[in-house]
């Protein structure tokens, strides 16, 4: 999703209109109305985009409260909502985006509500190449989008990982130390991508395998074994 967006920003609601337009083909029996919401935009992640403001293109059900069995997952936006939403968008016609997801189910993930909290309190402040080592991997071939990695080479510090997009934090996650105050060994860290997944080996006085999301840097596993030396 976020190599097939054109447009990726953060913004708030700032207007619902229903759009002179009904869909009768998105699903089989059913009649959809066009929606329009305009965005404030606050923040772009991708893209040369340098308006206030983006429209985004996308359907409700007909009647309003219809919902067909295990039908399309429609957006449900309202004028003058408080949260902060974030966007993965196409290009739909000269001056307005639709979900990169696709119409039939764009709350599901191509826009969803921005949680600031996933953006972690920062570990490290600096990185010297002795005590913090600081390395990241280019998301993309132009590195506007970038996956940063920092920890202790001689510590149980722990690991930082950090996303970022046009130099704009995304969300920041950490890798949990094992508590040692003084580590027998030295702090070896090894990142890759795999798909939409970031996998990271921790080999100090024991090694940890974890597996956090790409998207949102949330953990997903974590194991902890003993080291063969």
């Amino acid at each position: 999703m976020q190599k097939a967006a054109q447009l990726i920003v953060v913004g708030t609601v700032a207007d619902v209109r229903d759009l002179d337009e009904t869909n009768t083909v998105l699903w089989p029996s059913c009649k959809f109305v066009g929606v329009e919401a305009a965005f404030a935009v606050a923040q772009v992640l991708k893209g040369d985009f340098t308006n206030r403001t983006v429209a985004l293109h996308y359907y409700r059900f007909d009647p309003q409260h219809f919902r067909p069995p295990n039908g399309p997952s429609f957006l449900d936006l309202k004028t003058g909502d408080t949260n902060r939403f974030l966007l993965y968008l196409v290009a739909d016609g000269a001056s307005r985006f639709a979900p990169v997801s696709g119409q039939l189910d764009p709350s599901l993930d191509a826009v969803r509500v921005f949680h600031p909290n996933s953006v972690e309190k920062q570990w490290f402040g600096s990185v010297d190449g002795i005590f913090t080592k600081g390395e990241f991997i280019d998301l993309n071939t132009n590195a506007t989008e970038r996956l940063y990695i920092r920890y202790g080479p001689i510590s149980d510090s722990g690991i930082e990982l950090e996303r970022t997009a046009n130099n704009v934090v995304v969300w920041r996650a950490h890798v949990q130390p094992l508590g040692i105050e003084h580590s027998k060994y030295r702090h070896e860290v090894r990142v890759r991508i795999e798909d939409d997944n970031i996998l990271v080996t921790s080999i100090g006085a024991e090694q940890i395998y974890e597996v956090h999301s790409l998207k949102t840097g949330a953990i997903i596993s974590r194991k902890v074994e003993d080291v063969r030396r």
